[in-house]
């Protein structure tokens, strides 16, 4: 293995623990576990390129030469490139997951623009499933949560092409086993769904929690395995995607951004298909779910997009309403004529709303002096939600509550 190899290989992240991960699940057997060293062997009689020397205690100055000969002898035992040994030793703590697309193509290359937008899509298909994970609905909006957003970043990997045909290669890093202990009360993220009978984030024992990594990758798994069930069920029913139980497939990881980056990534002209596949991590104590291939075929893109539809929340009717309550926000550029007023109050309907305005002359100068005063305004005008806010628009009207009191006698 060469220097450039070497390093080619640890900046996907691959050490000494690593290694022992994958040892610890393809027949080796630690004999010896020193301070700075750890002796492998495989097999009961094992030959001499059969024993390894790994270094764990990185702060010794011969560290990085022992663990590059024990790559070396690893790659000549089965054979491997530097590549092919990164894969298979991260993938002993790493589920793995292969997006294949079927292309017309005759030297199994796909245009560019093809492949950036299915990886865009492998990003929200997972990012859908981490937040299912972290919060179960059946659409998402907003910023995602801070777990989910340091899953991405930090534990989502992308492994080599592999050889033969365009495929991506998705890693996702799991942290290592930890027992909880007893009196810990911190509560798991999502009650367990069920998946054929077995619960989706099955323990291996009651105090055994498995990474949040390998549960959204299970979500992924069980999500992806329902919706091809769901397609399949709406192109053979009259009903279309109608006939699909939405509540079950909610249940089971669906959600309106799955679907959506699944269509996408299955609507591309050249695409036929579009097969993922799972390499569950051997090092993780939780049982894998039971899905190991899902297949999807470019004619499932438009019900994809329908599933999707029907997954994500219609937006209130529009209709006439008022919200009384105090200015608490004013925005308005230098010299403009016109600003947005924030009042955040009680609509007619006694619900409790903050909605934006767009105010011009004397209606702006009202809400700055309410806003100044603390007095109570009332704004009425056609109430729409756009996006995660609320606007009133049309003709609107702002006015100032007087509050009066009656004095006892």
């Amino acid at each position: 293995m060469t220097e450039s190899s070497l390093e080619q290989v640890r900046q996907t992240g691959l050490t000494s623990s690593s290694v022992a991960a994958y040892l610890s699940t393809t027949g080796w057997s630690m004999v010896h576990d020193g301070r700075a060293l750890q002796s492998w062997v495989y097999g009961d009689v094992p030959t001499p390129d059969q024993v390894l020397q790994l270094p764990t205690d990185d702060s010794y100055a011969d560290y990085d030469q022992n663990l590059r000969r024990v790559l070396r002898q690893l790659q000549a035992l089965n054979g491997w490139d530097a590549q092919q040994l990164a894969t298979h030793v991260l993938g002993a703590r790493s589920d793995i997951l292969y997006i294949r697309a079927s292309q017309y193509s005759s030297d199994g290359s796909i245009p560019v623009r093809e492949a950036q937008q299915l990886l865009d899509g492998a990003v929200d298909m997972v990012t859908a499933a981490a937040r299912w994970t972290y919060q179960p609905r059946r659409s998402f909006s907003g910023r995602p949560p801070d777990a989910v957003k340091e899953f991405i970043d930090d534990d989502l990997r992308m492994g080599h092409t592999q050889r033969g045909s365009f495929v991506i290669t998705i890693l996702t890093r799991l942290d290592e086993p930890e027992i909880d202990q007893p009196g810990d009360r911190t509560p798991a993220l999502v009650p367990p769904a069920e998946v054929g009978g077995q619960s989706l984030h099955q323990s291996l024992t009651s105090g055994y929690v498995a990474p949040f990594q390998r549960r959204v990758m299970s979500t992924l798994a069980s999500g992806l395995s329902y919706v091809r069930t769901a397609t399949e069920t709406a192109l053979n029913s009259d009903d279309g995607v109608a006939a699909v139980d939405l509540d079950e497939a909610v249940q089971r990881g669906v959600s309106a951004q799955l679907c959506q980056a699944l269509g996408e990534m299955t609507e591309q002209v050249g695409i036929q298909s579009l097969d993922l596949s799972f390499n569950w991590a051997p090092a993780e104590p939780s049982p894998a779910p039971p899905v190991n291939r899902v297949v999807f075929a470019r004619p499932t893109a438009p019900v994809l997009m329908d599933l999707r539809e029907r997954l994500t929340p219609s937006p209130p009717a529009e209709r006439r309403a008022s919200v009384t309550g105090y200015v608490t926000r004013l925005e308005r550029g230098q010299d403009a004529e016109e600003g947005t007023v924030t009042v955040q109050g009680f609509a007619d309907t006694q619900e409790q709303r903050s909605v934006r305005v767009l105010l011009t002359g004397d209606s702006y100068t009202t809400a700055v002096r309410a806003h100044d005063a603390r007095q109570l305004v009332q704004v009425s005008g056609r109430l729409t939600r756009e996006g995660n806010a609320y606007f009133l628009r049309g003709q609107v009207s702002l006015s100032r509550v007087t509050v009066t009191t009656t004095e006892p006698r």
